[in-house]
C-alpha cells in the first residue's frame, strides 16, 4: 500500500472516528459499571500504578511491548488481590490511563465515589474569591 493509499483511506475513514471514539467510551463506562463499587476505586488504582511504573520503566521499549508487560503485572496484582476482572476491562482502563498520561491530565471515572474530605484537603475543588 502507497503513502498515497494510506492518507486516502485515513481521510475517507475520518467521519467514522467520532462515532469509534464514542462507542469506545460508551463501552468502557459499561465494563466499569460491571464492577462492585468497592471494586473500582481499587482496579483503577492498581491499573493507574501499573501504568504510570511501566511508562517510567520501559524506555526504549515499543506501545505493544510496554502494554504487554502492563497487563501481565495488572493481572498479577488483581490476582493476589483475589479481584477478577474482564481482560476487555483492564485492556480498556491500561488504554484511558495512557491516554491521561499523554494528554498531561488525570483519568477521573465519574463512578468511582471520591472522599469529600481529600477533596477538601487536596484543594481540588477550592474556587478563589474575587474581593
Amino acid at each position: 500500500m502507497t503513502e498515497a493509499q494510506v492518507l486516502t483511506m485515513i481521510t475517507a475513514l475520518t467521519p467514522v472516528y467520532p462515532f469509534l471514539f464514542a462507542l469506545a467510551a460508551v463501552m468502557f463506562k459499561w465494563l466499569i459499571a460491571t464492577l462492585p463499587k468497592d471494586r473500582q476505586a481499587e482496579v483503577n488504582q492498581v491499573v493507574q500504578m501499573v501504568v504510570q511504573g511501566v511508562e517510567q520503566c520501559a524506555n526504549g521499549k515499543s506501545g505493544p511491548e510496554k502494554k504487554q508487560m502492563a497487563v501481565t503485572r495488572i493481572s498479577t496484582v488483581l490476582n493476589s488481590l483475589h479481584i477478577s476482572v474482564p481482560p476487555m476491562l483492564v485492556d480498556a482502563m491500561i488504554e484511558a490511563t495512557v491516554y491521561g498520561i499523554n494528554q498531561s491530565q488525570p483519568i477521573s471515572l465519574p463512578s468511582v465515589p471520591v472522599n469529600q474530605a481529600l477533596q477538601a484537603a487536596s484543594g481540588i475543588n477550592a474556587m478563589p474569591t474575587n474581593g
